[in-house]
């Protein structure tokens, strides 16, 4: 699957749709096309969604909070840093947090049943990374685990 985020639309006329393809990106598609057009009779299917503002990096990030209050709880509770970000995932999933899914779009599963929560590394916006804050902050509460943000912890 081939994901290209905010390309800019040229109009054309009724019935045909076209996008203007950054130019790193050209040659690759074009392969793809070469090697699946056969295959597929020179049929795709195509998903078209208006672009997010993406989530922020960085010190005093939103990632930067998720992944400090993360490691104040593990720290707290003696559990696995790991563990408590992927289960902030699977509350986040039911708050609107994006579910990972494989090449067709299915959801992928853990062994126990649960659904996966997308890596906060992939382009979710700024409001899918505040319902894993929240999600955190949950954990934080259940734990009995006071969160501080900045320098003074």
């Amino acid at each position: 699957m081939n994901t290209f985020p905010a390309l800019e639309r040229i109009k054309s006329e009724r019935g045909i749709v076209s996008f203007k393809l950054p130019a790193q990106w050209a040659d690759s598609l074009e392969a793809y096309f070469e090697r699946n057009d056969k295959k597929t009779d020179g049929r795709y299917t195509v998903s078209i969604k208006s672009p997010r503002k993406v989530r922020s990096t960085g010190k005093g990030s939103q990632n930067h909070r998720v992944n400090g209050f993360c490691q104040q709880i593990a720290t707290s509770t003696g559990q696995p840093f790991d563990d408590i970000k992927k289960r902030a995932k699977q509350l986040a999933v039911d708050m609107g947090y994006p579910i990972l899914s494989d090449d067709n779009g299915n959801p992928i599963y853990d062994l126990w049943g649960n659904v996966q929560g997308v890596s906060e590394g992939d382009d979710i916006s700024t409001t899918e990374c505040k319902y894993l804050i929240d999600a955190v902050e949950q954990i934080a509460a259940f734990c009995d685990v006071r969160l501080y943000e900045g320098e003074n912890q």
